[in-house]
């Protein structure tokens, strides 16, 4: 969830859904830290739930609860983040591309479509295009 989402969510949903509460800067700050996990719709669906259910009678209840019934969107929200797939390199120049961590495929794919965008790269820029693919220290990373 975006900063200015997890703030409207805090004052649009919880403190709507539970004005008696105390809403203190210090118990804001931690659900603004756990909402930045989670998809706005999902945690809004979730509180209500919770609001319906009636079984938050207590503010300290309403944390645990809400992890409880977010965890499954818990394998989601780790994997939202891009990887580098693969960088190309002529020269001084250096071309990366992304994919999203939850969809990256396959070495063998990944170097195949590295190997053909190496080629498109040849015919556009000219220059030879060496393909980049291992990340797993700092010392082999490009930049």
């Amino acid at each position: 969830m975006l900063h200015q989402d997890r703030q409207t969510f805090i004052d649009s949903e919880l403190k709507a859904l539970w004005p008696a509460f105390s809403w203190a800067i210090a118990v804001q700050q931690i659900w603004f830290k756990i909402l930045a996990t989670y998809e706005y719709n999902d945690a809004k669906n979730a509180v209500r739930r919770l609001y319906e259910d009636g079984t938050v009678n207590f503010q300290r209840q309403l944390l645990p609860a809400f992890k409880l019934a977010m965890r499954p969107f818990d394998v989601i929200k780790v994997q939202k983040q891009p990887t580098l797939a693969y960088s190309l390199k002529c020269g001084d120049k250096i071309a990366t591309f992304f994919h999203p961590t939850e969809d990256l495929p396959p070495e063998h794919i990944l170097m195949k479509w590295a190997t053909k965008m190496a080629e498109k790269y040849a015919g556009l820029y000219g220059g030879d295009w060496e393909i980049i693919r291992s990340f797993e220290s700092e010392d082999e990373n490009p930049f």
